[in-house]
């Protein structure tokens, strides 16, 4: 069994049985490295902030926050899994229950690390050619992206060129799987945040 399956059960039976808890503002957290997602319910977060601590070794955690090279790897593969994950995507854009604005085509293209950021990246040595090279279909994919209303998330979601941003970043997701061999940036490139 892997060692993530007990704590997603742990996590979602919590998560399950924290819904009626107070809405209340969301709170700031040190945890965005790790793709920990904050929307209105802040007894939701905060819950699943502990339950990501406590069952994260410290040292990891310790490496997210001090490491701004880890910190900003992790981000930017968050941001590939969820655009390389369709399901996650049709469940929370199309959930009418749900308040954060994170879970949005809008959202998702604005915090897109864009070629701006990757040169810089690259030029701070947060990014290898390597891994560039395997983001330029994605890449030209996400930035010629354009909807007449991203907020029609149904549309979006069956629009035919919004699968192939979403294919690309499957393969980018794959292709990245092959080349990294730090397990956390592995773990970050394959977990949903949901």
């Amino acid at each position: 069994m892997e060692p993530f399956v007990d704590l997603r059960q742990r996590l979602n039976s919590l998560l399950r049985k924290s819904r009626d808890l107070p809405r209340q503002r969301p709170l700031p957290t040190p945890f965005a490295p790790l793709g920990a997602v904050m929307d209105a319910t802040t007894g939701i977060d905060r819950l699943r902030t502990i339950l990501v601590v406590s069952l994260m070794d410290e040292r990891i955690y310790q490496r997210l926050i001090s490491d701004g090279r880890l910190g900003w790897r992790a981000r930017w593969l968050k941001s590939i899994q969820e655009f390389a994950d369709y399901a996650t995507q049709r469940r929370m854009w199309l959930d009418i229950t749900n308040t954060n604005p994170h879970w949005s085509p809008i959202e998702y293209l604005e915090g897109h690390f864009h070629d701006s950021a990757l040169s810089r990246a690259m030029e701070e040595g947060y990014l290898g050619l390597d891994e560039a090279s395997l983001l330029e279909d994605f890449q030209s994919l996400v930035a010629a992206y354009d909807h007449q209303n991203l907020y029609d998330y149904e549309a979006v979601l069956e629009d035919p060129r919004w699968l192939e941003v979403v294919a690309a970043a499957c393969r980018a997701q794959t292709n990245l799987l092959e080349l990294l061999t730090d397990p956390i940036e592995r773990y970050v490139l394959m977990t949903s945040s949901i």
